[in-house]
């Protein structure tokens, strides 16, 4: 939610010092997660710099920029970045999982409004498939440190790269798809046709996404 007031201004003011004031040997700015109560947004990886806001939290409003026109009173809040959307990120969950088993993330140039898929493929069986659109890392980094440049006067560089997952408990297959251990056992329980219609399901995603690449 984007902050007004005293506030409002009192937070801008106190980031904005913070970051004058670093010290000479540092230039690059490490990030930290950033997790709201009761908003499942962890996928976005939306980060902020480390730095001594004297506790005030210091969090930027992400919208895409059609939230962003369609919503006066967020043109003039520095605390709001209008990002475009550059990813969509494929979960793949089991019934006997509460958490994802598998997440494949397709980066796009443009976000769909409909993914025209086959309705039947996986009939009757436990494995779901959600689709949502997102930021990467990598996107909103480079908002923020445009932010930065222009707000701020000073060096600062932000470190854009993409989070790595922390959990030992999860694989990274390749930079677009991760898995949970726990799913390889799932996996290999599977008959060769459940198989076969999982990683079918995942390459007809990744198809539908390609005119958006």
């Amino acid at each position: 939610m984007a902050f007004k007031g005293a506030a409002w201004n009192t937070i801008i003011s106190d980031v904005k010092k913070s970051l004058t004031t670093l010290p000479q040997e540092i230039d690059v700015l490490s990030w930290q997660p950033v997790s709201l109560r009761g908003l499942d947004i962890a996928w976005v990886g939306m980060h902020v710099p480390v730095i001594d806001t004297k506790g005030r939290p210091w969090v930027w409003e992400v919208v895409t920029p059609e939230q962003f026109s369609d919503t006066t009173i967020l043109h003039d809040d520095p605390l709001v970045l209008s990002v475009a959307q550059d990813t969509v990120i494929i979960d793949v969950h089991h019934a006997d999982h509460s958490a994802p088993i598998v997440r494949m993330q397709v980066p796009v140039t443009e976000t769909p409004d409909l993914l025209e898929l086959d309705a039947n493929t996986l009939p009757g069986h436990p494995w779901k498939f959600t689709l949502q659109t997102g930021w990467t890392a990598h996107a909103l980094g480079t908002a923020a440190q445009k932010w930065i440049d222009r707000e701020v006067n000073c060096l600062a560089k932000l470190d854009t790269h993409e989070p790595v997952p922390d959990s030992i408990d999860r694989y990274q297959l390749s930079p677009s798809i991760s898995i949970e251990s726990a799913a390889f056992d799932r996996l290999l329980t599977l008959t060769a046709d459940d198989a076969a219609a999982v990683t079918s399901a995942l390459g007809s995603i990744h198809e539908a996404l390609e005119p958006f690449r």
